[in-house]
C-alpha cells in the first residue's frame, strides 16, 4: 500500500497534528498542512557533511581565473580574490536570488518541471507557492472535511482527487508529475531524500515565508544550489560567472565536504542582481 511505502514521513506526531485539526477552520488545516508538508521537505533535504573546510583552504577557486574563471570576470576565482567591494566589483554581472525563482516557477519552467503545488495549501486565486508533498493519510481526512459542503469547495474537492490519484500511482515519489529531482541535474548524494525537486530546494532558503526548523534550520546551501543553475540558464556563463555545467560542477564538489563555503559563493553571485 502506497503508505506503507512512504512510512519515513508519515510519523505519529504528523499523523495526530492533522487528525487533532479535524474540526477546526479550513485556514487551520491548511496552516498546518503547510508546516507538516514543509518539515518533511526540510528533514530530508541537506544530505549529511560532515567536514567544514574553510574558504582559504580551496586552491581549485582561488584567484588568478582559475578553472571556475567564468566571463567578465564574473565566476567564483574573482570571488576568492578578494578583488571584489563595493567601489570595485565587476561590472555587468547579474544572478537572481532562490527568493525570485521560487516565486517565478513559470521561468524555472524553462529550465526543470516544476511539478504541481500542494493541493491543500494552493487556491485558484492565490499564488501557488507550495510545492511541498502531502501524504495519502493527511489528503483523504482533508477531503473528508471539504466533502461536508461539496458546493463551496468543489474546486479544491477536485484539485485534491487528482493529486490523490497521483500519489496513489506513484508512491514513492520517483515517477511524474511530481517535478524534477534535484538529483536528476545534481546527480544522486546531494540530499538525504532522493525526491527532493527543484522547486522544493528553492524554498529552502533562508528569507520569508520560512520553513520549519529541523536539523539546525533551513538548507540555504540547496536553495542557492539551484538558483545558481537557474542563473546560469538565464544570463550565461559570460554574466553570471558559471555555464551549467560547471555549477553542477561546483555544487558535486562542495556540496557534502564543505556545504557552508559553497552557499557563501553561490549567495554572493545570486545576489548581484
Amino acid at each position: 500500500m502506497a503508505d506503507d511505502d512512504r512510512s519515513d514521513i508519515e510519523d505519529a506526531d504528523l499523523s495526530g497534528e492533522v487528525a487533532g485539526n479535524a474540526g477546526g477552520t479550513d485556514q487551520t488545516l491548511e496552516a498546518d498542512a503547510r508546516r507538516a508538508a514543509r518539515r518533511r521537505v526540510l528533514m530530508g533535504g541537506l544530505a549529511t557533511a560532515p567536514l567544514i573546510l574553510t574558504l582559504a583552504s580551496r586552491p581549485a577557486l582561488s584567484g588568478g581565473g582559475g578553472h571556475w574563471g567564468g566571463g567578465k570576470h564574473c565566476g567564483p576565482s574573482t570571488l576568492m580574490s578578494g578583488n571584489t567591494s563595493s567601489n570595485n566589483e565587476p561590472q555587468g554581472c547579474k544572478g537572481k536570488t532562490p527568493g525570485y525563482w521560487k516565486t517565478h516557477a513559470d521561468k524555472c519552467g524553462d529550465y526543470f518541471f516544476c511539478g504541481p503545488c500542494n493541493p491543500m495549501t494552493s487556491t485558484r486565486w492565490d499564488n501557488d507557492d507550495d510545492y511541498s508533498v502531502p501524504t495519502i493519510f493527511e489528503l483523504t481526512e482533508y477531503l473528508k472535511k471539504l466533502n461536508e459542503d461539496q458546493g463551496k469547495n468543489w474546486y479544491k474537492i477536485k484539485e485534491c482527487e487528482k493529486y490523490l490519484g497521483w500519489l496513489e500511482a506513484c508512491p514513492n515519489l520517483d515517477c511524474p508529475p511530481f517535478g524534477t529531482p534535484f538529483a536528476a541535474i545534481f546527480g544522486p548524494g546531494c540530499t538525504e531524500d532522493a525526491t527532493t525537486t527543484m522547486m522544493q530546494a528553492l524554498w529552502l532558503d533562508d528569507t520569508p515565508p520560512l520553513p520549519p526548523n529541523g536539523l539546525g534550520g533551513p538548507s540555504p546551501v540547496l536553495a542557492h544550489s539551484a538558483a545558481a543553475y537557474c542563473n546560469a540558464q538565464f544570463f550565461g556563463k559570460s554574466t553570471y560567472g558559471l555555464a551549467p555545467d560547471e555549477v553542477v560542477q561546483l555544487v558535486v564538489s562542495m556540496i557534502t565536504t564543505d556545504p557552508f563555503g559553497l552557499k557563501d559563493i553561490l549567495e554572493t553571485m545570486n545576489e548581484r542582481g
